[in-house]
Formats: C-alpha cells, sequence, structure tokens
C-alpha cells in the first residue's frame, strides 16, 4: 500500500530522469525523445503516461520541426527496430525540451 506522492516529489523524480538527456541522446534517442515527451506531459497538463502516450501526446502539442523525429522515435520503440535519427536535430529537440522543462523551476 502506497500513499499519495506529493506531485512537487515526483515531477522532481522525472525531472531527475531526463536531467543528463542530452549526454544520453546519441546512444538512446528513443528512451530519451519519448520520456522527454511525458515529463513535459506531466509540466503542462498533469498527465501520467507511458513512453508511448507520451510519444503521442509530442506528437499533438510540440512543435512541427520535432514531429518526424517523434514519429521515428515511436515507430523504433513500438517495433524495436532501430531507425536512424541525426544527431543535431536530436540535439536541438532535447535542448529545447529541457529549457522547456526546467523553465521557471
Amino acid at each position: 500500500m502506497f500513499g499519495t506522492i506529493p506531485k512537487n516529489e515526483y515531477f522532481d523524480s522525472i525531472k531527475a530522469d531526463i536531467e543528463n538527456a542530452s549526454e544520453l541522446i546519441q546512444d538512446n534517442p528513443v528512451y530519451v525523445i519519448l520520456n522527454l515527451c511525458r515529463v513535459l506531459a506531466y509540466k503542462n497538463k498533469g498527465l501520467i503516461l507511458s513512453k508511448e502516450q507520451g510519444g503521442e501526446w509530442g506528437i499533438k502539442n510540440l512543435p512541427k520541426q520535432y514531429i518526424s523525429l517523434i514519429n521515428t522515435a515511436l515507430k523504433d520503440y513500438k517495433s524495436e527496430i532501430d531507425g536512424t535519427f541525426d544527431l543535431e536535430h536530436s540535439l536541438n529537440f532535447c535542448n529545447y525540451m529541457l529549457k522547456t522543462i526546467f523553465a521557471n523551476n
């Protein structure tokens, strides 16, 4: 039996999972991209989502320039087939997301 987890403690926990995202994006882009989406979904809407749901949320809510990147991550996640990720574009996404997630915190 678990008690209610305070929202700020949950958010701090999931933020800790993505703090080093820019270092991990090259080796594990699918995990990083989808995890960043789910953390921002929680920050913006209070949604607790799976990685897949986070990616789907990201497609609907993030700038159009990142949609193809998120789509590739989702396809890879669902099929376990490694796609190709442009490192510069992935890092741009990562930096945008980290800046957005950690803004005003």
